[in-house]
């Protein structure tokens, strides 16, 4: 070594080991413990006296091997320094339509950034288990997801597109910026550009996206009300009558009472017809026109007094 002082303890051990032996593994966590800064390959080859072709391979494939167990940390610019043990962090996946996002910690603090490679692994909503792996130069902290705890999407709605002989989801909710795979086998007879809602087969990796199967064919993109149908389907929203408010609804009948012709005059026998469009909700608008003459004409426009029968 070039420092007396500098002696690996462990030298011994490592020559009975390698032809060619170097700095062992303790002994280079040493060398770098002692420096505030990260160490280069370079400069580590220089503290430890390294040289030649031989002794350099070999201490490259030691550092790998130190970074692939966890005794190291290698930055941007390929420095080494000790790891810094930082504590798990459990939180919710906030999902960017831009494929990053976020995890809101449970207990308070920073968000941690995640990139776009960490947000595979994970849906919007999902609860997961992260920690810091380093501060960007704005002192953002940046996370990596060690695993998800809770999935927060069994279900997802979204339009289904075709890549090839591909099948995927693009999801209605933009932050759910992941493709969902579908199996052609799992279409159920939707077919591209359908509006559907999917069961989640397999949930998703940073290898593998997430798998899917068609529940429910919603209708196609452009069918009437079909955004009434996803906001329903989406926010679980109520849209049946319950069971008692039928009942009072049958119980009225169809008949008129006596009492609520007294100030009105009957035209049920005029041929309306309604002009509420085919979707409306209600239909509660009519006229008719009648000839009067040769060249005059009546038109009758009939609104329904709907508030006379529902009470405020």
């Amino acid at each position: 070594m070039s420092n007396d002082n500098n002696i690996d303890p462990y030298a011994n051990r490592e020559a009975a080991n390698y032809s060619s032996p170097i700095a062992s593994r303790e002994f280079i966590l040493s060398i770098l413990s002692q420096h505030p800064r990260p160490l280069t390959r370079r400069q580590l080859a220089r503290l430890l006296d390294i040289k030649g072709e031989t002794q350099t391979e070999a201490l490259r494939r030691r550092l790998r091997a130190m970074e692939r167990d966890g005794q190291l940390h290698r930055n941007k610019r390929s420095a080494y320094s000790l790891p810094v043990i930082t504590p798990e962090i459990t939180g919710t996946v906030v999902g960017h339509p831009d494929g990053f996002g976020f995890l809101i910690p449970e207990q308070g603090g920073k968000d941690l950034f995640l990139s776009q490679r960490e947000m595979r692994a994970v849906l919007h909503g999902d609860k997961a288990i992260a920690k810091v792996s380093h501060t960007d130069h704005s002192g953002r902290l940046e996370g990596v997801i060690i695993k998800v705890i809770e999935y927060a999407n069994s279900r997802i709605l979204g339009r289904i597109e075709k890549a090839g002989q591909h099948y995927y989801l693009i999801p209605n909710n933009r932050r759910i910026s992941q493709d969902i795979l579908i199996p052609s086998q799992y279409l159920n007879q939707a077919k591209v550009g359908d509006i559907v809602e999917v069961l989640i087969l397999t949930h998703p990796t940073k290898k593998r996206s997430a798998t899917a199967k068609v529940d429910t064919i919603l209708g196609e993109q452009t069918s009437a009300g079909i955004e009434t149908t996803i906001a329903i389907k989406q926010f679980d929203l109520p849209y049946q009558w319950p069971e008692a408010a039928i009942k009072q609804l049958e119980s009225y009948g169809q008949h008129i009472e006596k009492q609520d012709l007294e100030q009105r005059i009957d035209l049920r026998t005029l041929p309306f017809v309604t002009i509420d469009g085919a979707d409306a909700k209600d239909y509660d608008d009519a006229v008719y026109v009648e000839q009067t003459g040769q060249d005059d004409w009546r038109l009758w426009v009939a609104i329904a007094d709907v508030s006379a029968y529902i009470a405020p």
